[in-house]
């Protein structure tokens, strides 16, 4: 039995209204079992009884690891944040038998206000301690950020080989059947043969030599035509040394509802939706479910049966 988390996020978010519409459409399904957290400030019992019309809900107020019975949904309320029940849930993995953890967004002002974090990833590695990558998986192409929300010169100083072959370790959560990798450039025009900046030549040629017998990696490719469309087919995933070169062309290709985020270097799996809270439509029942319904799939074909670090 897989033990798939999923937290809705703030309480003024959609993320209840797309997890509520998202299991609603996949319905139970066998040896998978849902776990959702529920902000008790707003329910939206409409969305409880869409719930109910496909699963017998069990409501509490905190996770009781007890065996899950068939098609029954845990719903747990709290009053804390979707920041706190992230926490709980990566302190506890193991006690809970967490295959596999979906999260629905959450602003960065309430998580830097509950726990000095600028989101959900940045949450991970002050809890786990460890190197954890952003990745995105689209319906066109997939791609994995080497840095991510920080500033552009401190991003710069951290781009290294060492920290090319920490994100090969981790690539194996990823669906891609193309193992072709392409490794986006640096620096404008991928350094111009040195011409434009030293980065590709000091770092990404000698990575790609010492990682040749064990993966095919692209010569570095200039970030302005690396992910036009004829080169879709031919990578199955993208290398993005900065947060801005690989979502840019990501979110421009996919939109904000057909790809989702996958965290690397997790003890279990995590996936995420690939928008934001969206507090302007909350409770108006206009949310694309989309993005969660993909990330719940996902969560339920990658996620391991409790095979942790």
């Amino acid at each position: 039995m897989k033990n798939i988390f999923i937290t809705t996020g703030d309480s003024d978010s959609v993320g209840l209204e797309v997890t509520a519409k998202a299991l609603h459409a996949l319905g139970p399904i066998d040896d998978v079992h849902f776990t959702i957290y529920v902000s008790k400030a707003h329910q939206q019992q409409h969305y409880f009884n869409l719930l109910k019309q496909k699963f017998s809900l069990r409501v509490s107020d905190e996770y009781n690891p007890a065996t899950p019975e068939k098609n029954t949904l845990n719903v747990i309320t709290s009053s804390t944040t979707g920041t706190h029940w992230v926490e709980e849930i990566v302190l506890n993995h193991q006690k809970y038998k967490v295959d596999a953890l979906v999260t629905g967004p959450i602003s960065k002002v309430n998580s830097f206000t509950t726990h000095r974090v600028n989101g959900h990833t940045e949450l991970f590695r002050k809890l786990l301690q460890d190197q954890i990558f952003m990745s995105f998986v689209g319906q066109k192409f997939n791609v994995l950020l080497l840095t991510d929300h920080m500033p552009l010169k401190v991003a710069l100083d951290k781009i290294d080989i060492n920290l090319y072959n920490e994100a090969l370790k981790c690539i194996d959560q990823l669906n891609f059947k193309n193992k072709n990798i392409a490794l986006v450039g640096i620096n404008p025009h991928a350094g111009e043969s040195g011409l434009l900046g030293h980065e590709e030549n000091e770092i990404l040629l000698p990575f790609i030599e010492q990682q040749k017998s064990n993966f095919e990696f692209s010569q570095p490719l200039p970030a302005d035509t690396a992910f036009l469309e004829h080169n879709w087919d031919k990578y199955g995933l993208y290398f993005c040394p900065f947060h801005d070169i690989g979502l840019s062309a990501f979110k421009t290709v996919h939109g904000l509802n057909d790809g989702i985020q996958v965290s690397l270097g997790l003890p279990f799996l995590r996936t995420s939706v690939d928008h934001g809270t969206a507090s302007d439509i909350f409770n108006k029942d206009k949310a694309d479910f989309g993005s969660m319904q993909m990330a719940i799939e996902y969560a339920i074909k990658k996620g391991s049966d409790h095979d942790f670090k």
